[in-house]
């Protein structure tokens, strides 16, 4: 799906009646009155839509800052107890001006404040999607509040098939190579919306290094999947990556660039003979850690749209392996793509 609105990413909308209940800052032993349900920060659950990640979002951890940057709220985590109920301890009281909230979701992720912002340092975990919502200078008075989730990451699948019927392809690895798998997120200082272009939170990050970082979308360290021309999605084949501008595929000794690596051999149907890898394939054709197979580099970056990852999309890559992968074009002072026959690979992209 290649349409106009790649940039818009799907959003939940968590309301939250934001009262600060039972002041943390009061010192004397007069009872408290109880508290009104103006002053009790109450959560609500998102409109039912279809199936997304942040459905799923149990809890969140959520900081409230003054305009002076004295927190209100610090990491605190809300958490879900039931339909339409949120809830979190110790309350706190509205002060009397207004309040900027920001959250991030998984609870557990740490967001560093660095004084008017905040940022979180993320590490690919592949299987949870890391969602942040803004909004800023609320007062007691607005009542109901929308804390808009915009996702920041991108979601990367893939299927890998072959038309071959005389000769077996057996895979044991695909990977994601040059992509980054670390970096920094600048939490936006003003309000997430429902649309929020995906180009511009995509831009908040801050990928340290995107070389010699490898990724498994699949990996059968004791064994093997055998293709067959009817597309095969690995199970663990859904990771969330740091959006990123993917680079060129070169060789300058190596192959290096952003790519997706699919470690296979081919096998004669009929004698059960090994067809390829041989003995002079050459070293940047075999994975160092299992140089009895072969390694296919597809380049990214001429398959995905725009030729880079945004937030809030996922890219779905479709392998085809059509025989021993050969190359020609190799860059090795940089400037051309490396272009590989044997094999081919073309890329949908759609919001999730």
């Amino acid at each position: 799906m290649n349409g106009p609105n790649r940039n818009i990413p799907f959003k939940v909308i968590i309301m939250c009646v934001l009262p600060l209940a039972g002041s943390t800052a009061c010192n004397n032993d007069e009872p408290q009155a109880e508290m009104t349900p103006d002053e009790t920060i109450a959560f609500f659950d998102p409109e039912l839509r279809s199936p997304v990640t942040t459905q799923t979002i149990s809890e969140f951890q959520v900081w409230a800052m003054l305009e002076n940057w004295t927190p209100v709220m610090k990491g605190v985590t809300v958490t879900r107890k039931g339909p339409n109920s949120w809830g979190y301890s110790p309350s706190v009281k509205w002060p009397d001006q207004p309040v900027s909230f920001y959250a991030v979701s998984p609870a557990s992720t740490t967001m560093s404040d660095i004084y008017q912002g905040f940022n979180i340092y993320y590490k690919c975990g592949g299987d949870i999607d890391l969602l942040v919502a803004v909004r800023k200078n609320v007062h007691q008075t607005d009542g109901r509040i929308k804390l808009n989730f915009c996702h920041t990451l991108s979601r990367i699948t893939a299927s890998i098939s072959t038309p071959l019927t005389d000769t077996v392809v057996d895979v044991k690895r695909i990977s994601l190579a040059d992509v980054g798998d670390a970096g920094t997120f600048t939490v936006p200082d003003r309000t997430t919306v429902i649309n929020e272009p995906a180009d511009d939170i995509s831009d908040r990050w801050q990928v340290w290094n995107t070389n010699a970082t490898n990724y498994n979308l699949f990996n059968s360290p004791d064994s093997f999947i055998t293709l067959s021309g009817f597309p095969y999605s690995p199970v663990e084949g859904s990771e969330f990556m740091i959006p990123v501008h993917l680079t060129p595929l070169e060789f300058s000794g190596y192959i290096h660039g952003s790519a997706i690596r699919v470690v296979y051999r081919l096998v004669n149907r009929r004698t059960g003979e090994t067809i390829w890898p041989t003995p002079g394939t050459p070293a940047h054709l075999r994975p160092y850690d299992i140089p009895d197979w072969g390694v296919a580099n597809l380049a990214l970056k001429p398959s995905t749209p725009e030729g880079r990852w945004l937030a809030g999309r996922e890219y779905h890559y479709n392998i085809s392996i059509l025989g021993e992968p050969s190359f020609n074009g190799y860059a090795r002072s940089g400037g051309a793509e490396v272009c590989a026959t044997g094999c081919a690979l073309s890329c949908t992209d759609r919001e999730y």
